[in-house]
């Protein structure tokens, strides 16, 4: 496997490991903010 894929592949586990850890706190504040305004 050259260096670069397995650069690649690091970098979207990162990704995947950060979305998953960021997206829930998001959609808190999201969620936090449309009940605020009312808004659906």
């Amino acid at each position: 496997m050259p260096p670069f894929w397995s650069m690649a592949l690091r970098g979207v586990c990162y990704k995947n490991v950060a979305i998953k850890a960021f997206v829930p706190e998001k959609m808190k504040i999201l969620r936090s903010e449309i009940y605020a305004t009312g808004i659906d």
